[in-house]
Order: structure tokens, then sequence, then C-alpha cells
């Protein structure tokens, strides 16, 4: 019964096709491996006894801190027509966090948010009780099946995946990535940051290589991810086509580059066998612990901190003959 529950979920566009009497297209599943290997969904199936199906009132339900979809709304409008005449057909998954609210989501994001657009007080679903790595291959396994996500969705969700605590080793193996991807991955991102990206949208069918270009373009021309946001045509309905006329725009550009300028660019390292990952910017040094992981180097690093301070010091003065 447990199985049921993944393979009844891998088909997010059941309810609007049940309004539509056709077929929907499918893709490949993006994930042949990762978190669609059979031994991720076999341990994250089997535990049945702690799940239970039932009405969850939808103001008690807060979103993921990975959040694997640009824009939820792609195509919403014909979620919410099909639940509105048929009912919802299938169930979310939450899992149980006892923070500001008692519940996360876990897979359904686009049903909870057609649920939440036509006010509906509850959500059917089904609650379970997982780690934080559970929730993550799960999130991983309803994406294998459904539409494939875009190159910066991917990219989003392994930056997501670093702010919740996961290491680059967990992330490769989840999502099936290599870590040589995984680095351009989050360069790209770091480089346009989330607001550009949201703004943009998740231009399905742009690869790395056009996405490289755009950083690329916007360094040449010394433009900055707040100078790109001007122009992005909002207008445009297709993300795809907000992203290549804004490429477009960039490109042809008029702006003086700056003498011997060097981009910045942000170094990821992976301390003790990557328990730790260390995120190095010209202006910032930010280290975090694993999510299965205690903050006990941290706290050592932390309390040694003004000793370090202190010895730079003395270094400096020393090496001015002062």
């Amino acid at each position: 019964m447990a199985r049921k529950v993944f393979e009844d979920d891998r088909d997010t566009e059941a309810e609007t096709e049940a309004a539509t009497h056709r077929p929907a297209p499918r893709r490949s599943p993006l994930l042949k491996g990762g978190a669609a290997a059979p031994k991720y969904i076999k341990g994250s199936t089997q535990s049945a006894s702690e799940r239970t199906h039932e009405d969850i009132p939808v103001n008690q339900i807060q979103d993921s801190l990975i959040e694997d979809r640009i824009d939820v709304s792609e195509g919403l409008a014909e979620l919410v027509d099909s639940i509105s005449k048929n009912g919802q057909q299938i169930p979310i998954i939450v899992r149980i966090v006892n923070r500001d609210k008692p519940y996360e989501i876990v897979a359904g994001r686009r049903r909870l948010a057609a649920i939440r657009q036509l006010g509906k007080p509850t959500i059917r679903g089904f609650i379970t009780k997982m780690s934080d790595k559970e929730a993550f291959i799960a999130q991983g396994i309803e994406n294998s099946a459904r539409l494939e996500t875009s190159f910066i969705e991917r990219a989003r969700t392994v930056v997501k995946a670093y702010d919740a605590g996961f290491t680059q080793h967990d992330v490769a193996e989840f999502l099936n990535v290599s870590q040589t991807l995984i680095n351009f991955m989050v360069r790209i991102f770091e480089a346009l940051g989330d607001p550009l990206i949201v703004r943009i949208g998740p231009a399905r069918g742009v690869g790395r290589r056009k996405w490289e270009a755009l950083v690329s373009a916007s360094r040449e021309r010394n433009m900055a991810p707040e100078d790109l946001l001007a122009l992005v045509d909002t207008s445009q309905e297709s993300s795809a086509d907000r992203f290549e006329a804004l490429l477009d725009a960039v490109v042809s550009a008029r702006g003086r580059k700056k003498a011997n300028a060097t981009p910045e660019q942000a170094v990821r390292s992976d301390l003790m066998g990557g328990q730790y990952a260390m995120l190095r910017k010209p202006k910032q040094l930010v280290l975090k612990a694993g999510s299965n992981v205690s903050g006990d180097l941290l706290d050592f690093i932390s309390s040694r901190l003004p000793e370090l301070v202190q010895e730079f010091e003395n270094s400096k003065k020393e090496s001015s003959g002062k």
C-alpha cells in the first residue's frame, strides 16, 4: 500500500487530464538514477504504518525549504478548473515538522496552490514522519516522473538544497547530477541571483550554454543582476521567450568593459569529507554544516575567531615593520 502512494502521485497532471479527456504528453524521466533509484523508492515508502490519509487544514501547511519549481502557477489554471469540476483526485504528501506550522509540503505543491486559489479550507493528503533527507528523496521521486524540470530550476534546487544543509555529495547522489555540473549550476545561479531567475521563469528548453552566455555577456558589459531585472520583458507569456529577449538585449547593449576587471566568482569547497561546505566570495566567507552533522566545528571556529583576527593584525604589523 505504501508503494501505491508514490505510484499514484507520479501523475501530477491527472486531474487536468480528467477534465480535458485527452492524453497528456509525457517525457522521459529526468532522473533514471538518483532519488528515482529503486533503493531510494523502497526506503521512502517503507514507513506506511506512520502514514495516514485525511483532510488537512490548508493554513497548517508550510512550503518546502527546497523549491524545485520556479513558477508554481505555470499551467495552474487548468488544474484549478479540473479540481473545481471534479474534486481533488490525488492526495498530497506532507511531513510533520512542528515549526511555524505543524506540516510541510513534500509532494503536490501545485495541487496545494490550486486548493488555496479555490479558497478551500482543507486538502486531502497523507501525513508522514520524514527526516530532511527522506523528504528530499521523496521530492526527487516525484520529479522523476513528472514534466521535466528545466536547467535553471535544477540549479535553483541545488542551491536551495545547499542552503538547507545538504552536502554536494548528497545533492549529486539524489538528483543524479555530476559534481562538475553542480559547480556550473551554482556559479550560474549565484552570478544571476534568485530575483532575476524568478522573474525570467523556468525557461524550459534553455540549456546551460545559453545561461552561461547570459552571464558572460552581462559581465562583459559590466551589468549587474539589478540591471538585467529592468530588461526582462514580463509581457512575454513564455519564460523561454523572456530569456531569449533578455539575452538579445544584453548582447546588443552598449556598455564599457571595466579595464582589467575580473568577475566575482564564488568558490565552494567541501571540508571533513563533505560534512561541512565552505563558500568563499570576494567579500564573504560562509561555512555550513551538513544536515546530519553537529555544529561542533562551527562552535570551535567561532570561539577561535577573535584569536585569529588578532594573529592576522599582528602579522600585518610585523610585515610592515611596525
